[in-house]
């Protein structure tokens, strides 16, 4: 038979055990709710990070909105300046100043310049301006194609900026 003091030592080692078990099963809840704070935490982050994605890319969209309307404004009134310029220089003054182009009909008259020689000058001048306003014209018509491709970009540009 055990003694009372033998029962209140078992009862106090059985009473020590069942608190470890008891404080392990709390360590353990505890580490749980870290793991849970920590998978909380980085979730908050990515959202956070998600969130901020989301605005730059909105940002960009209205910069490249905004970009696209100045530059087409700007096209647009260099357009309306050519316009102008044209309507000024009446077509008279522009034949006139075309007709610069054509080979000039009197001759070299110089004692030292060989007649071929004046003429291939001539020729060389007149490519050099009808170069000159070829590629005045190509540029002209560039910015016409280059405002309407602009203008056909922009609701495309849009639609990527809203998505």
């Amino acid at each position: 038979m055990m003694t009372t003091y033998e029962r209140s030592v078992v009862e106090q080692v059985r009473s020590n055990k069942l608190k470890a078990v008891e404080i392990g099963l709390k360590m353990h809840e505890l580490q749980l709710k870290e793991s849970h704070l920590t998978l909380k935490s980085d979730s908050n982050d990515l959202e956070r990070y998600k969130l901020k994605t989301q605005l730059q890319d909105m940002r960009h969209g209205e910069l490249l909105k905004r970009s696209i309307d100045c530059f087409v404004a700007g096209l647009l009134i260099m357009s309306a300046s050519l316009v102008y310029g044209a309507y000024v220089y009446s077509y008279e003054q522009l034949t006139q100043i075309t007709t610069s182009c054509n080979a000039s009909p009197k001759e070299s008259k110089s004692w030292w310049m060989p007649k071929q020689v004046a003429s291939v000058n001539s020729v060389l001048s007149m490519i050099r301006c009808q170069i000159q306003v070829a590629s005045r014209m190509l540029f002209g018509t560039f910015m016409i194609l280059a405002i309407c491709y602009l203008l056909l970009q922009r609701p495309a540009a849009l639609t990527r900026a809203c998505q």
